[in-house]
């Protein structure tokens, strides 16, 4: 068959195979790729003429022809009959030299030569623009960009993708190609955090937002911008960019919700530094309020309103004072469109909705606990707990495990009493130990310490911590909850304990590391805290002098406060 397809004998090939099969020959995929072969070449045959294009059917028989091969043979004999029919496709419309060209890069890429690959589409892009093709151009040199993002090759393939937007920066691609650019370096960036690599992404973004403001590229540029200044800890400027997403937009749930977290690390933020809300509040319960349905009895929540929903009353309830009636209004909406589904495919393994169902409610029960304890219905709050515990210990749990966030310290806060019933229900909740599983059980002792820390008996919870950090060594969320609870203590006890515990993070974190930064500082906190400001002072020296500046620059402020605090302590050292 070769010989004949050579000697330009194509019905003589073809008939060869045809002789074969009559006979009850076993055929190949060599064969069979052949075949194909043989009938494009007797096309060419027939239709010398260069503007000469395939018919529909024709182009459907070979394709048929394709099927069979995958069907019999499959691997490279298939994907060769396929390439066979994409080059005579792409020789109409690119011409033989071009068409030659991206079918051997295609075939390089097919088997896993992604620098021949490379190498043939910068060919095919450089003679198309000698062609004065632009769009082809374009085309090529795209898919070469492509093929460098795949391979990972970030830096190359940002600086291919901004070259041929400037080359050609009319394609309607051009904003794609760029976003493809920002894409790239915000890889790189994530691969090698620098401050250069975070104000080239950064810069890449804001250009991407100025150049192409039209197109529908702008909203997932602002998507991305906002992701970036979330990271940096600029929570205001994320939360404008979030609120910029269209309604219409894929990432619109996603936007919403994210801007009522930006509305909550606001809001957290400004309680922290002892600064006045103002009219964050306002503006986060007004916003969020625009993003739910009408508050109305018997409302309809889906998962993505439904989270909103929890975090509005969250904000309503960390007002000053609380705003319990609105917000109890809101969970109640919640608790009822998330109640159980009365039956599921397998309970044992619940689907991501259930699991997503199942936290909402869970955090939408502790928040109506807090309601009630804030408003110092103490007797309606351990009812709800008493009917949770009766159905499931495992959902007592659950609700149990998130009660702590809203605690305060503050004698005037009307939560302040709440720990005393958290630690009643860990109790309870504890004689029920043996429905647990492991993984529960130790839940249940983290719940049990933190209500001890929350009911002011600090002793009990240290003690329990203690043995979990011995049972579970290698657990890197433990020591962060203990050195968290153990930051909020008071006591002289707690405070030395937050310093060890602390050290003991920081050395599990390589120094100047983007994780390494919040634990340095919390450390340098915890010191100025014990009475140890002149260790405190060594060591923010040594962070401000030795390594670069935290990419969070909520982060450095921080920082310098801190320092400046230290410096002005007379603590003595340790």
């Amino acid at each position: 068959m070769r010989v004949l397809i050579a000697q330009k004998k194509h019905r003589d090939a073809a008939a060869l195979l045809v002789e074969r099969e009559r006979a009850g020959s076993p055929t190949t995929g060599e064969l069979l790729a052949l075949a194909i072969e043989v009938v494009i070449a007797r096309w060419r045959s027939d239709h010398p003429e260069k503007d000469a294009a395939p018919s529909r059917q024709f182009v459907e028989s070979l394709e048929q022809r394709a099927a069979r091969l995958r069907r019999d043979a499959g691997g490279y004999w298939a994907l060769r009959g396929e390439l066979l029919i994409r080059q005579l496709q792409d020789s109409q419309q690119f011409g033989p030299e071009l068409a030659a060209l991206t079918g051997q890069a295609q075939a390089a890429f097919s088997a896993g030569d992604a620098a021949k690959a490379l190498d043939l589409y910068g060919q095919a892009a450089a003679e198309a623009r000698r062609e004065g093709r632009s769009d082809l151009a374009f085309q090529f040199g795209y898919t070469r960009a492509s093929i460098e993002v795949k391979s990972q090759s970030w830096d190359a393939a940002a600086a291919d993708l901004l070259e041929l937007v400037e080359a050609f920066p009319q394609n309607s691609k051009a904003p794609q190609a760029h976003l493809l650019a920002a894409y790239a370096r915000g890889k790189m960036y994530d691969a090698k955090p620098t401050p250069e690599g975070l104000t080239a992404y950064a810069e890449i973004l804001d250009a991407h937002r100025t150049r192409f403001l039209a197109d529908s590229t702008f909203a997932e540029a602002t998507w991305m911008l906002a992701e970036l200044e979330e990271r940096r800890g600029r929570s205001a400027e994320a939360l404008e960019l979030y609120r910029l997403i269209p309604r219409d937009h894929k990432r619109a749930a996603a936007a919403q919700l994210a801007v009522a977290r930006m509305f909550e690390v606001i809001f957290d933020q400004r309680r922290e530094r002892d600064e006045p809300q103002g009219t964050w509040d306002d503006q986060a319960i007004g916003s969020l309020q625009k993003m739910l349905p009408a508050a109305r009895q018997g409302m309809t929540l889906d998962l993505q309103q439904a989270e909103l929903a929890i975090r509005l009353a969250r904000i309503l309830l960390r007002r000053k004072p609380p705003q319990f009636e609105p917000a109890d209004g809101w969970l109640a909406s919640v608790a009822s469109n998330l109640s159980p589904r009365e039956t599921a495919a397998d309970p044992a393994a619940p689907d991501e909705a259930d699991a997503v169902r199942m936290e909402l409610r869970a955090a939408a029960r502790q928040l109506q606990v807090i309601s009630l304890a804030g408003q110092g219905k103490f007797q309606p709050a351990r009812k709800l707990l008493g009917q949770l515990s009766a159905t499931s210990p495992a959902e007592l749990l659950r609700i149990l495990d998130g009660l702590a966030p809203l605690q305060s310290d503050e004698q005037g806060d009307p939560f302040r009493d709440l720990g005393e019933l958290q630690l009643e229900t860990a109790l309870k909740l504890d004689r029920h130990r043996d429905e647990l599983s492991k993984r529960d059980q130790r839940r249940l002792d983290e719940c049990l310490a933190r209500g001890y820390f929350a009911a002011g008996k600090p002793k009990q919870g240290m003690e329990i911590y203690d043995r979990l950090l011995e049972e579970f060594p290698r657990d890197k969320g433990l020591p962060l909850a203990y050195a968290g609870l153990l930051t909020r203590c008071r006591s002289a006890a707690c405070r030395n304990r937050a310093v060890a515990v602390w050290r003991g993070i920081e050395s599990r974190h390589e120094a100047g590391s983007r994780e390494w930064y919040p634990v340095r500082y919390e450390l340098c906190r915890a010191l100025l805290a014990a009475d140890q400001s002149a260790e405190a002072r060594k060591l923010l020296q040594v962070t401000r002098l030795v390594f670069p500046k935290p990419e969070n620059e909520a982060l450095q402020a921080k920082f310098a406060e801190l320092e400046a605090a230290a410096t002005a302590s007379p603590g003595k050292s340790k």
